[in-house]
């Protein structure tokens, strides 16, 4: 079976994984599970191996850094693997997101679970307790790379729950960068009564608790309802916070305290964020991100205008179900003419219908304005830009390009003598990731040409 084959449905139909070990099975017995030499490096030598085989095999490290607990990596880096956990089709993978949200399975309280069988208590020195890989050279320090952290809303009690880095910034503490959500706020809340905000950061789930958290699904009784069978839950020890543990791969600490050091100022509003539009080349993961941040901020309603079809789109299905999933409305095949408004308000946005014409330079279809318009009832206007290549800078300075995406050899090189490029102006614009190591490949081609 490859990894995007699918048994039948009917008897033998697939069934959701419900456990991390049973997908490392899963993934073993279709030779999708690499399991390297024991006592792999944590300081950078793991993160090289994960990163060689992301998209091809999942990763075991057994012993790493000399730990008895194993690392895994890649556990879901394909959609059709993504589907298989879920026990569906890759294509219905949206419509069961969907039915969960809609039809969560509440989860149950067990009185003992096995978040609580192994506990340590202070003082810690989690770099013992824990195999934390460091990535590069340039973090600083080792990360806990997907820790899945619930919080309590200290005024109603409800939970919530994402996925963090944690970075270790002393024996018993872990700095994690927390954006303007729901933790945020309710850090915020906790701060303002004097109070710290207890934090359960839990590793070692099955893989559809990591893919809920990465597609921004909340709550713990979707992520029942996912994998159709009861989340049982149990109290993370020491304090009131309830963390899933179907898994008992997850082993229990003490409180360790959120470092809230974003240094990010947010103005609460009540305003109604209405319409979302971008009018640059291309549909990009800024306007996904600006469409889904402005639903959770409170819009009410927001639209994303695009002038071209979904086929023409350059972001992924996964982005723009993001954005669906979050109740974002998108317009197709409209672009922005005219802003509306009075005494410095927007009120009206005039949008120009529009239709596909010839291929463009880069293959996509061309938007071609009609003479009919419409017109949107707004009270906000987001320009979500995204970027197209400097073409004249290029072409005058006779690099070799493909559409204005400079072309270079595997040692960076263009084919200037001396000057070497990488990142947007060579990929079309990636992950900061992908930048990094560009920014690291184009240094060492640098050194090996000045024979440094």
């Amino acid at each position: 079976m490859t990894k995007h084959e699918m048994p039948t449905h009917g008897a033998n139909a697939p069934q959701p994984v419900r456990s991390l070990r049973d997908w490392l099975d899963h993934l073993g017995a279709r030779g999708r599970l690499a399991v390297l030499k024991p006592k792999i490096g944590l300081k950078f030598e793991l993160a090289a191996y994960a990163k060689r085989l992301d998209g091809q095999r999942a990763t075991l490290f057994p012993q790493p850094g000399g730990h008895a607990i194993p690392v895994v990596s890649g556990l879901v880096s394909d959609r059709g693997w993504i589907a298989e956990a879920m026990g569906v089709e890759p294509a219905e993978m949206l419509a069961r997101f969907q039915d969960a949200a809609s039809n969560p399975t509440p989860w149950q309280e067990v009185k003992s679970a096995p978040a609580q069988e192994t506990v340590h208590r202070a003082p810690l020195d989690l770099a013992k307790l824990l195999p934390l890989p460091t990535h590069n050279e340039h973090d600083g320090g080792p990360y806990i790379a997907a820790g899945i952290m619930i919080v309590r809303n200290p005024r109603t009690g409800k939970q919530n729950v994402s996925i963090h880095r944690c970075q270790l910034t002393g024996p018993n503490r872990l700095g994690v960068l927390v954006l303007p959500r729901h933790t945020f706020t309710f850090h915020r809340m906790a701060e303002e009564a004097g109070q710290p905000l207890d934090a359960a950061i839990v590793i070692g789930v099955d893989p559809l608790r990591g893919v809920n958290n990465s597609l921004r699904v909340f709550h713990t009784t979707i992520k029942g309802a996912n994998n159709g069978t009861f989340v049982y839950v149990g109290d993370a020890v020491h304090f009131d916070l309830q963390a899933a543990c179907n898994d008992a791969t997850a082993p229990a600490f003490d409180i360790v305290q959120i470092n809230q050091s974003t240094g990010i100022e947010t103005t609460q509003t009540t305003a109604r964020f209405n319409q979302v539009w971008q009018k640059s080349l291309i549909l990009t993961v800024t306007a996904i991100d600006a469409a889904t941040q402005a639903k959770r901020l409170g819009a009410k309603e927001v639209t994303l205008v695009y002038r071209r079809t979904q086929e023409e789109m350059p972001c992924t299905e996964v982005e723009l179900n993001i954005a669906k999933l979050d109740g974002c409305r998108v317009l197709w095949l409209a672009a922005p003419k005219e802003v509306k408004g009075s005494n410095g308000k927007v009120s009206q946005l005039v949008c120009s219908v529009m239709q596909l014409g010839a291929p463009d330079a880069g293959g996509r279809r061309s938007p071609v304005e009609t003479t009919e318009t419409f017109t949107l009832e707004v009270d906000m206007v987001i320009k979500a830009a995204g970027q197209i290549p400097f073409e004249a800078l290029v072409r005058n300075s006779k690099v070799d390009n493909a559409v204005g995406r400079i072309s270079i050899d595997n040692n960076s090189a263009t084919n200037i003598n001396g000057v070497f490029a990488g990142g947007d102006c060579v990929n079309g614009g990636k992950e900061v990731v992908d930048a990094v190591q560009a920014g690291k490949d184009g240094a060492a081609a640098i050194l090996k040409y000045m024979e440094v």
